[in-house]
């Protein structure tokens, strides 16, 4: 008779459903049917699967057993958690958590359902970032733990992200002679994206994301193996994330070099003309994005984006189809006007940037989030969430005593690439890395190694 059943103690189809189950989630072009991502079809039946296996272990008295050699006490992830029902509060006292409905938006709602909207996008929203960093992270911990597992992660991960690389550039080339898409959006919707790069990770925006997390990983992998980073996969990555057209590309890139700072600023002190070439070279590169055309328009339209909102004008068009990006950051910018400092600080709580979008555009396609990650967080969040909500991703870098300085400078400087295009635009990208990372740190898989 079975007396006890060890899950993670090598790599079994039961680890590889979840691998699998973990990978596909950014590749957003295996949406097959409305609602009906692979992803999430294959984290379903692992859970359903550990439902079962653990509902007859239950039944017959058979020991479950989970290998576990450390999991590390994250700091700001327990404040961050702290701060969830601190910040609804917050929402609650200023009112951010409901709004009194006007004639036009009692049409779209009655407002007891109103309010049973916004209770329930509360939950929904609080629920959503719990599941990301228990399936991504502590999951990660529990399954991807031994070289097997680890190994297979690897491979599979590599695999699809050579094919999203060359499908990409196939169907970018061949959209900018032709005018057809090879590749739709997602698999089930047949839409075109038209000549910008996306590969098979959705929107040009989501591929941007995508191929972060890509190079992330495939330079973590070197460390792991003790092997010389190929960058080969920089030299066709890098033109791929520019050729996305994507202004949140754009946004992504500022928000990683400003995560960079405590580099720069380091390497300021140590070697000021390494700086200043950088800094030089930085702003080139500035200039010669702005020059593109749709990422031009941009820029003069956002630069006088707050007179135009103090204004009461209408709105520029490009203002308008972002209003969703825009509102929260300006409902804070009154905020600290109003001096209700608990609220920049603290946020309104989770879900509630949709109900501030609503209170300013009385139309139910209004009723929606922000793309991007960054500004949910700094409107539902506040400044000091943000923080610590950052922090997390960095704290096993900064608690790690087994690896030395230059080690931690690498794996900052990838955990703040996908943290910053995760940032751009919503993804559990930077959740993924994060498992990953510190599943690697944990099992002391990651030696300091030269790689010159």
């Amino acid at each position: 008779m079975l007396k006890y059943l060890r899950l993670n103690s090598k790599l079994t189809p039961y680890s590889k459903l979840f691998i699998y189950g973990v990978i596909f989630e950014t590749m957003l072009f295996f949406i097959l049917f409305p609602g009906g991502q692979l992803s999430r079809i294959l984290q379903f039946s692992f859970l359903l699967i550990s439902f079962f296996i653990f509902s007859i272990a239950a039944i017959k008295k058979i020991n479950i057993e989970i290998d576990i050699k450390f999991i590390e006490n994250n700091l700001f992830l327990n404040l961050f958690i702290l701060l969830i029902p601190i910040s609804f509060l917050i929402g609650f006292f200023s009112d951010n958590l409901g709004i009194a409905l006007n004639s036009y938006q009692l049409n779209d709602f009655t407002r007891s359902t109103f309010e049973s909207i916004v209770i329930s996008r509360s939950i929904t929203e609080t629920f959503i970032l719990l599941y990301y960093f228990f399936f991504f992270y502590f999951l990660t911990y529990l399954l991807v733990n031994n070289k097997e597992s680890i190994d297979f992660f690897f491979r599979i991960f590599k695999i699809l992200f050579l094919l999203h690389l060359v499908l990409g550039y196939a169907d970018y080339f061949f959209v900018s002679v032709s005018g057809y898409d090879l590749i739709p959006r997602h698999f089930y919707d047949g839409i075109n994206v038209g000549a910008r790069f996306h590969g098979i990770a959705g929107e040009p925006r989501q591929a941007g994301v995508y191929m972060a997390l890509g190079l992330s990983i495939t330079y973590l992998e070197s460390y792991y193996k003790q092997s010389k980073f190929n960058y080969w996969w920089l030299a066709v990555t890098v033109p791929a994330i520019f050729l996305t057209l994507s202004f949140t590309a754009i946004i992504s890139i500022v928000i990683f070099l400003l995560l960079l700072t405590p580099i720069f600023l380091f390497i300021f002190y140590k070697k000021p003309f390494i700086s200043f070439i950088t800094f030089f070279l930085f702003l080139f590169f500035l200039y010669l994005a702005s020059e593109v055309p749709r990422i031009a328009d941009y820029i003069e339209v956002f630069s006088r984006g707050l007179e135009v909102l103090e204004s009461n004008k209408k709105l520029p068009y490009l203002i308008r189809v972002q209003l969703g990006e825009v509102y929260p950051l300006y409902d804070q910018y009154k905020a600290l006007l109003s001096s209700n400092y608990l609220q920049f600080f603290f946020g309104s709580g989770i879900g509630t940037s949709a109900i501030n979008n609503y209170s300013y555009v009385d139309l139910p396609d209004a009723f929606g989030n922000p793309n991007s990650q960054l500004i949910r967080s700094i409107y539902e969040s506040g400044f000091l969430g943000t923080a610590f909500f950052t922090l997390i991703f960095y704290w096993p870098i900064i608690n790690n005593n087994r690896i030395n300085f230059n080690t931690k400078l690498s794996l900052y400087i990838l955990t703040s690439l996908v943290l910053a295009f995760s940032y751009g635009v919503r993804s559990p990208a930077i959740f993924i890395f994060f498992g990953l990372m510190s599943s690697l740190l944990s099992n002391n898989l990651i030696k300091d190694y030269d790689k010159k």
